[in-house]
């Protein structure tokens, strides 16, 4: 059973994140591969490893709260 669409609305939002993690990840690299001076280098690479461990905290959080308590995911489907 579907409590109150919190599965549509989990979906949703990792969606969404997953897209500004996307564009994120363009703005970063095309940052570091245009970057002149180390900090600018440093500041794009920090980027990148926040976005990442960003983005595996919002698909990794349901599974774990899952496990804990108990259930089945039905958003894996």
């Amino acid at each position: 059973m579907d409590f109150l669409g919190l599965n549509d609305l989990t979906s949703f939002i990792k969606s969404l994140v997953t897209i500004l993690s996307l564009i994120t990840l363009a703005y970063a690299g095309f940052r570091l591969m245009t970057s002149d001076d180390t900090m600018g280098r440093e500041d794009a690479k920090q980027i990148i490893t926040f976005t990442i461990i960003g983005l595996c905290i919002v698909w990794l959080v349901p599974l774990i709260v899952v496990l804990i308590a108990g259930g089945t995911y039905c958003a894996l489907t």
